[in-house]
């Protein structure tokens, strides 16, 4: 550099390479009993653009209606780093346990054996039991095994299997 009189200075300067390597955060929601209803959400420091590569085969920056499952994701910033992460979101399944008591038909001729249906934790279920019905509970029944699907709101099932035996009284 001069200036107007002449005067001259040398300087030098080294420029060093700025490494910039991506940094992911991440948010997981679960799926529900085996639908595609989880979600990924990745935050990406210092803010800039990437690339993303998913294992599943996307290239967005976060993935959402996904089933449960393992996920990788490769981050490549402008500059050639990475940063990879593997996510798992998990499966939430039923939250809850059916147990029933039994009471044998204690007839030949008549059906009377009961099923009583107990579910944990209490509340709003849904029942569909291997002869139709619909109700938490079954009476007036024949002996033989019958079935039971109950759901809770979110769709989950859970199925139970209970026998009813012949006890004939003499």
């Amino acid at each position: 550099v001069s200036d107007i009189n002449g005067c001259s200075s040398t300087a030098s300067f080294e420029i060093e390479d700025l490494t910039i390597t991506p940094v992911i955060t991440e948010t997981i929601l679960p799926s529900t009993c085996g639908q595609s209803n989880g979600h990924i959400d990745i935050s990406i420091t210092p803010v800039g653009n990437y690339v993303f590569t998913w294992s599943s085969g996307e290239a967005v920056e976060d993935l959402q209606n996904i089933p449960s499952g393992t996920y990788a994701v490769t981050v490549t910033a402008d500059n050639g780093c990475t940063a990879s992460a593997t996510l798992l979101v998990p499966d939430m399944n039923s939250n809850f346990s059916i147990s029933a008591t039994t009471s044998a038909n204690t007839s030949c001729t008549n059906f009377n054996g009961t099923l009583d249906l107990t579910v944990v934790p209490s509340g709003a279920y849904t029942f569909l039991w291997s002869n139709g019905s619909t109700s938490e509970d079954l009476q007036n029944l024949a002996s033989g095994t019958y079935t039971v699907t109950v759901s809770d709101a979110n769709n989950c099932p859970t199925t139970g299997a209970y026998t009813i035996d012949q006890n004939v009284v003499p």
